[in-house]
């Protein structure tokens, strides 16, 4: 049986074992962005994460949409100034905190990809212990900022993107990885992306 609670544009759902199932669903849209209801959502989360920690075991990330998550809101974006840089800095921050408070509980964390995962919905996706990713035809997962020579706004930057499936592609989306020589001992198949 699952106990649901919403914080506005994630859904919390959690079984009589204890496993958390995070689900990602604005309603007001076809597609999960990070826009300020999300990052009002996610806060939320991370506070209760944190507040029922005992009572969890592991927790599941997925969404609710075809794509998992698209990354910014470009409505949004699109009505960013420069003189909102602060204000978008401090926006990151909340969103790379409270992924990270998710992250560091000290419980399991996957992300159950059922879509594209793009931008911040990467980002997402890596801040979980594991990524399990359904074969479906299109982008599985990207960081389009490469080419606007911007940067991970959530903290995605120093994480080792998995290169283990395919030497040729990894995980990250990218074509291939940046640095195919052998990683430390232990972490063969993984790559830093600067």
């Amino acid at each position: 049986m699952t106990h649901p609670t919403t914080a506005e544009t994630i859904r919390w759902e959690q079984d009589d074992e204890g496993v958390v199932t995070l689900v990602l669903d604005d309603p007001g849209q076809s597609a999960n962005t990070m826009n300020a209801a999300f990052i009002d959502s996610l806060d939320t989360i991370a506070d209760r994460v944190e507040a029922e920690r005992d009572a969890i075991r592991g927790i599941i990330v997925t969404s609710a949409k075809k794509t998992f998550f698209a990354g910014g809101d470009l409505n949004d974006l699109l009505q960013v100034g420069p003189g909102q840089a602060q204000e978008v800095y401090e926006k990151n921050l909340r969103v790379k905190r409270a992924l990270r408070r998710i992250e560091t509980l000290g419980k399991p964390v996957v992300a159950a990809i059922n879509g594209a995962a793009l931008g911040g919905g990467l980002e997402i996706a890596l801040a979980c212990h594991h990524r399990i990713a359904l074969d479906v035809p299109g982008p599985a997962s990207a960081s389009p900022r490469s080419p606007w020579a911007c940067f991970p706004a959530a903290g995605a930057s120093p994480v080792p993107y998995d290169c283990s499936a395919s030497p040729t592609r990894c995980s990250s989306g990218c074509s291939r990885a940046r640095d195919t020589a052998p990683c430390a001992p232990g972490r063969r198949g993984w790559c830093m992306t600067s």
